[in-house]
């Protein structure tokens, strides 16, 4: 594992940082998947392509259970590294630092949904149907961009 020095001089390694992201990303995911598709019904996965098949319920449940599946993966991998890195907790902003590392996880979700699943992909929006999508969909990737800035 490769040493990463932060600000103060303190180092962690690169499977510590990357836990927090990936734990981070998977915690986005989840508030994404529950919150817009099931909770809120705003969207679900492929809410946006044209087709039969993509306007069938069971199709987008079990396209949102597959994405809900690799946000689980996300986490477990994510939970296993911090388990492995464990002991660079013991440092005192070691806590500090791995809520930069959630909140770059979480922030970085939001902008790659947006920036690929939203305006390259065109796979769904935040609220589909809504005659200002587009403002939804800014809204998601500046929260991204201050999770990250953060």
């Amino acid at each position: 594992m490769t040493d990463v020095e932060n600000d103060r001089g303190a180092s962690f390694t690169r499977s510590y940082w990357f836990a927090g992201c990936c734990i981070g990303l998977a915690l986005a995911g989840f508030f994404d998947g529950i919150l817009l598709h099931q909770i809120l019904q705003w969207h679900s996965f492929l809410s946006s392509l044209d087709g039969a098949i993509f306007q069938d319920l069971r199709f987008r449940i079990l396209t949102d259970g597959l994405f809900h599946a690799v946000m689980y993966a996300i986490g477990a991998v994510g939970l296993w590294l911090l388990w492995r890195t464990r002991e660079q907790f013991d440092s005192l902003d070691s806590g500090r630092r791995f809520a930069s590392t959630l909140f770059i996880g979480f922030g970085a979700w939001h902008l790659l949904d947006a920036v690929l699943n939203h305006w390259i992909l065109g796979l769904h929006h935040i609220k589909e149907n809504d005659a200002n999508w587009l403002a939804w969909d800014l809204a998601f990737f500046t929260l991204g961009l201050v999770c990250v800035a953060i």
